[in-house]
């Protein structure tokens, strides 16, 4: 997110001529958060229709904003916007990692 080269759109060409080996690689990749938000779920004991629920909510309300600040931002800011995400999913790591550690 933060480096971004003049290729993405080959490598984003290259994952939809990729077939069912691509579209299982991509599913796997994107299962990986599934995986580790119901790993931490089983472990602290959480309810699964609550937590599928409020996941549920949360992703929905977040893609309709995505979707929304998207077709106004445009094309123009997409690049800068990819930064600041990027930069934002670090220091959010590192916010999380510093206070489990101390």
């Amino acid at each position: 997110m933060l480096s971004s080269g003049k290729d993405e759109p080959d490598r984003a060409l290259s994952l939809t001529e990729g077939g069912l080996f691509g579209a299982v690689v991509l599913g796997v990749s994107i299962s990986l958060d599934e995986l580790a938000i119901g790993f931490s779920a089983g472990l602290l004991r959480l309810p699964l229709v609550p937590l599928v629920v409020a996941i549920a909510v949360q992703a929905l309300a977040v893609t309709l904003l995505g979707v929304h600040l998207g077709s106004r931002v445009g094309e123009r800011w997409r690049e800068s916007a990819e930064r600041v995400a990027g930069a934002a999913l670090i220091a959010l790591g590192s916010t999380l990692l510093i206070l489990r550690v101390t």
